[in-house]
């Protein structure tokens, strides 16, 4: 099961519902930040992780220049590396810089139903009319979290003891 932030705008969106603007993003290794990475940053709107991806590899050729070119490929594949397990925390700290607030954690399969267990919580929490934040519901209509602990986050699954 994957983990997804989800993330709500500062001020409304040019969206009727408010809903429609939440981002959700996945935690984890993004492969198309790997094979694409400057396509991705640009199209995330990630100028500052954009121009950390172009310095970098700047510098990763002209280590190769000066010394051995397999220097440079392996400095280079491990830079695409790192950057691809990190890329989706950029666009996190991207947004965190723009204002918009964490919400809720949601844990699924896919997008879809990501989606679909955030806004049946919040449609739950509507309804209930209590004032707890979508982030302390449960994680999962599959899992129903009982417990005193909120749920682990991370490479853990379940709760805690």
């Amino acid at each position: 099961m994957a983990i997804w932030t989800v993330h709500a705008p500062p001020s409304p969106g040019i969206s009727a519902e408010p809903e429609d603007d939440f981002v959700f993003i996945r935690e984890g290794f993004s492969w198309s930040a790997l094979l694409f990475a400057p396509l991705w940053a640009l199209a995330h709107r990630l100028w500052l992780a954009f121009a950390i991806w172009l310095v970098a590899m700047m510098l990763i050729s002209l280590v190769s220049a000066k010394l051995a070119p397999t220097v440079g490929g392996v400095l280079s594949i491990g830079f695409l590396i790192w950057f691809a397990c990190e890329a989706r925390d950029f666009r996190r700290a991207a947004l965190e810089r723009r204002d918009w607030q964490l919400i809720g954690v949601v844990d699924a399969r896919t997008a879809k139903l990501a989606e679909q267990a955030f806004f049946t919580k919040r449609a739950a929490q509507r309804v209930e009319g209590g004032n707890t934040p979508a982030a302390a519901l449960p994680a999962s209509p599959q899992q129903p979290r009982t417990g005193a602990f909120p749920p682990v986050i991370g490479f853990l699954s379940g709760d805690r003891p």
